[in-house]
């Protein structure tokens, strides 16, 4: 697992190309990256960046429809695989404290 999003929030994209080169994981999964779903521009942490453009061109790539799966020795295949997951449904959107009501 990586920090990885489209605006280098963390590392830099040359960085995260050297851990790739040094690691050379079957499975690189990005993580803390922007999710339009659960937060709009104005709640994501300053300068946080959505995955989609940093996946653009990559090849070996896998879209789970769910948040989670199972990886054994005999599902790793040669080369590199990225697992993008959906997010858990226990994590929801945070709610706005517009209206005045302290949680």
């Amino acid at each position: 697992m990586i920090p990885i999003d489209a605006r280098d929030h963390i590392l830099k994209h040359y960085e995260i190309q050297a851990i790739r080169d040094t690691l050379r994981p079957h499975i690189l999964i990005p993580m803390h990256y922007r999710h339009p779903d659960l937060e709009s521009a104005e709640d994501s942490p300053h300068g946080l960046g959505p995955i989609d453009p940093w996946l653009a061109g990559k090849h070996g790539l896998t879209r789970l429809s769910s948040y989670y799966s199972v990886f054994t020795a005999g599902s790793l295949s040669s080369g590199e695989r990225i697992v993008v997951f959906h997010h858990s449904p226990k994590v929801r959107a945070a709610k706005s404290c517009a209206s005045g009501d302290a949680e």
